[in-house]
């Protein structure tokens, strides 16, 4: 279940990593929503699932470690992902986040199921990866098993 609410606020932060060329780059972008476990970024960077990248937050001085959990949309010739933590517990945006709906509070879990093993993982029917397994039809990942 989601664990907080989310908040569209767009936040001036640098993206570092590399592309799918294997290119090194800083991107300057902005948030487009946060979350207490993540938020969605855009980049005119490709850039694929599972991937790992640096946030930086330069007016906090503050970065963290960053997975993408996928693509979320296309506009303006810039992409839009949803993009985790990897520390569960940081609280990196320093703010708080507003309490649950009573429709969030009903959402549960969705299942993740490997096209190859057949292996189910429960993840957030809320979650980033929730939202793109809906748009998309599935969300690639590496499996666990």
């Amino acid at each position: 279940m989601r664990r907080s609410g989310r908040i569209p606020q767009e936040i001036p932060i640098l993206l570092i990593g590399t592309d799918l060329e294997g290119k090194i780059f800083s991107e300057h972008t902005n948030t487009i929503l946060l979350s207490l476990h993540g938020a969605s970024v855009a980049s005119k960077r490709k850039l694929s699932p599972e991937q790992e990248l640096v946030l930086r937050w330069p007016s906090r001085h503050k970065e963290a470690d960053i997975r993408v959990v996928g693509q979320i949309g296309l506009g303006n010739h810039r992409f839009t992902y949803g993009v985790s933590f990897f520390d569960p517990e940081l609280k990196f945006w320093e703010m708080e986040f507003p309490p649950l709906s009573a429709g969030e509070r009903e959402l549960g879990l969705f299942d993740l199921v490997c096209s190859s093993c057949q292996a189910t993982e429960k993840i957030d029917d809320a979650s980033f990866e929730a939202d793109i397994c809906r748009s998309d039809g599935g969300v690639l990942r590496y499996c666990k098993s």
